[in-house]
């Protein structure tokens, strides 16, 4: 059946419609045993009480922007300006806060751009954290199987949740391996690969295997 113009374009946006098409399958799962691995949810659905950051801030908020302008709050934890000394003021300027220059990670939104950052409350102090290496710092150790997610979600990589084979982690040897999804080029061709990723402790994130998981020749997002 011939795909309607809107499933084609909603195909582009997520880069990820249609079968695999890299072919290499018996190679990227040898030796892998998907039965030990977890699905994943969404990531607005993640359990963000157990990101656990290496200064544990009174509030911290994901955010999603495009420009100067926010979007949303995707998840939070903690009382926001819960102890500051104004907390009605506090919260003003909380949520006034916004990066001098439009930066941050988790690029989405193509055509356009749209970037993450965190921003975090402490007493008085209101701060973000816009890039890959502050991310790092904000969250310390990667303990939690979350923060491995968010981590992996922060270098643009991303899943589908319920199926493994598009989104899956478990811990081993003191580390996190994921089965993700990322987008490798956006236009001519349009290419998704699948990636078996291993996030240490530090938060170094290792490319385990790699392989097309989605091509649309002659087409751009």
């Amino acid at each position: 059946m011939k795909k309607s113009p809107v499933l084609f374009f909603f195909c582009l946006l997520m880069l990820g419609c249609g079968n695999d098409s890299g072919g290499g399958q018996e190679a990227f799962w040898a030796d892998v045993n998907i039965k030990s691995f977890d699905s994943l949810p969404k990531l607005e659905a993640l359990q963000w009480e157990k990101i656990s950051p290496e200064m544990p801030p009174t509030y911290w908020e994901l955010r999603n922007s495009i420009g100067f302008d926010l979007l949303e709050v995707i998840g939070s934890d903690g009382n926001k300006c819960g102890t500051a000394d104004d907390p009605e003021q506090c919260k003003i300027l909380f949520d006034n806060l916004k990066p001098s220059e439009f930066t941050g990670f988790a690029p989405s939104c193509l055509p356009t751009l749209c970037l993450q950052y965190i921003a975090s409350n402490t007493g008085n102090e209101n701060k973000l954290w816009t890039t890959i290496g502050e991310l790092k710092v904000f969250l310390g150790n990667i303990d939690t199987a979350e923060e491995a997610l968010l981590l992996a979600h922060a270098e643009g990589y991303h899943w589908h949740d319920v199926i493994k084979q598009e989104g899956a982690i478990r811990q081993i040897d003191g580390a996190y391996e994921l089965v993700v999804l990322k987008g490798v080029s956006d236009c001519t061709p349009i290419q998704t690969n699948r990636f078996l990723i291993r996030i240490d402790i530090h938060g170094n994130i290792q490319i385990l295997r790699e392989q097309v998981f989605n091509r649309i020749e002659n087409a751009c997002v």
